[in-house]
């Protein structure tokens, strides 16, 4: 599980690949079904945003946020 970082809001979560893709995402409640199922099952769907220049993007943290 180490190439997966976990983000949510306290209400729900997701884990994102190091493709910043969320490969495990249930919702609306954290026991429900899985939307985005691919950690298990490689047919089991994805949401991916994508960057046109991937050599372009920067990271960057927005102070006290």
């Amino acid at each position: 599980m180490y190439p997966y970082a976990i983000i949510g809001n306290c209400q729900v979560s997701a884990l994102v690949s190091e493709q910043a893709s969320i490969d495990w995402y249930c919702a609306p409640r954290p026991d429900s079904e899985p939307l985005f199922g691919r950690l298990l099952d490689p047919a089991g769907g994805h949401f991916t945003l994508a960057a046109p220049h991937p050599d372009q993007v920067v990271q960057s943290y927005i102070e006290n946020t």
